[in-house]
């Protein structure tokens, strides 16, 4: 009786192991430009909510989220509640997320999330951008797409970007979460350092400009 007590008991261990290693397990977060090691910093109690500084805007903050497992719809609906609320889907059981600034990040764990970080810079940029040249003998129909958080509202994202001196570009398409800009190569660092700015690319479009507004 007690040999079989204590083979339970050993197994129960090992179970129990194998779901905590499996919950820690550090999962890269996989954008476009690469992958981002998060530290999983919620799961091994390492966050502190003041590294966060540079990823708040107005009364939130625009970070990406890992989850240990993919939330269902109950727990979206519990994390909307709380104050989280989760825009584009980055494999591995990430988010882009934007979390009001009155979350009580100590019940982070109580959700499923494994790490909350800012998006560096790097992770934001297309590095083709950065060797980009206007091309002076045509006209160059590229232009540079700046894509942005969906919880942000689209008329705050364009006043932002004309205080960094970007010109709008209005055309008779219409992209979702996106704005076109002239290209200026010169300010693609701090157009990623809006904390709602998710990623800047290269855009063409075919047909004409309707027009420009400064």
């Amino acid at each position: 009786m007690i040999k079989n007590c204590f083979v339970f008991f050993i197994l129960f261990l090992l179970c129990f192991s194998l779901k905590i290693a499996a919950q820690d397990k550090e999962l890269p977060v996989r954008f476009s430009n690469g992958n981002f090691i998060s530290g999983n910093n919620i799961s091994r109690q390492s966050f502190k909510s003041e590294n966060l500084q540079t990823s708040l805007s107005a009364e939130s903050y625009f970070v990406v989220l890992q989850f240990s497992t993919l939330p269902d719809e109950q727990i979206k609906v519990q994390l909307k509640n709380a104050g989280i609320l989760l825009n584009e889907y980055i494999p591995d059981n990430a988010y882009l997320a934007t979390i009001k600034n009155t979350f009580d990040f100590s019940s982070a764990k109580n959700f499923g999330i494994s790490s909350i970080n800012n998006i560096p810079a790097f992770y934001k940029i297309d590095p083709a951008l950065f060797s980009y040249q206007q091309q002076s003998n045509k006209q160059d129909d590229a232009m540079f797409a700046v894509s942005y958080f969906a919880s942000e509202n689209k008329e705050d994202v364009v006043l932002k970007l004309r205080q960094l001196g970007l010109v709008i570009v209005n055309t008779k398409f219409s992209f979702l979460n996106t704005i076109l800009i002239q290209p200026n190569a010169d300010k693609l660092n701090e157009i990623a350092a809006l904390p709602f700015i998710s990623f800047i690319r290269k855009q063409i479009i075919a047909d004409k400009i309707v027009n420009y507004n400064d």
